[in-house]
């Protein structure tokens, strides 16, 4: 890879970075979900600015192609986002369905107050 492409592409990265970092300090994204965004940039980076690292970690890999392991990377990070979405996700759905119980029983001890008191 020449090294304008490499600067681009460190730029892109580094650039995503400032606005994954600035949606954290609007208080649009929470740091804790956002922090695997972080990791994703500082690898690729170091793989984009540092490519003996990529070689040696395709030969220890045994992948004979740099761009497959980093398709592979990207794959793998990817279903690792999305699971640990399902997670929260899952954790979300199962408090909101205790709320509104909690929401419906009130409202039902509410109104018979209501009735109790007329």
């Amino acid at each position: 890879m020449n090294i304008r492409l490499q600067l681009v592409v460190a730029v892109i990265i580094i650039l995503a970075m400032v606005y994954i970092s600035n949606k954290v300090r609007k208080k649009q994204a929470e740091l804790k979900y956002t922090l695997i965004w972080y990791a994703l940039g500082v690898v690729y980076l170091l793989f984009d600015l540092i490519p003996p690292l990529q070689t040696a970690v395709c030969n220890l890999l045994g992948i004979t192609v740099p761009i497959n392991m980093l398709i592979f990377l990207a794959i793998g990070l990817i279903l690792l986002i999305v699971f640990q979405q399902m997670i929260i996700i899952s954790a979300q759905t199962k408090r909101i369905t205790r709320l509104t119980q909690e929401v419906g029983l009130l409202s039902a001890e509410i109104d018979e107050l209501k009735k109790d008191g007329k």
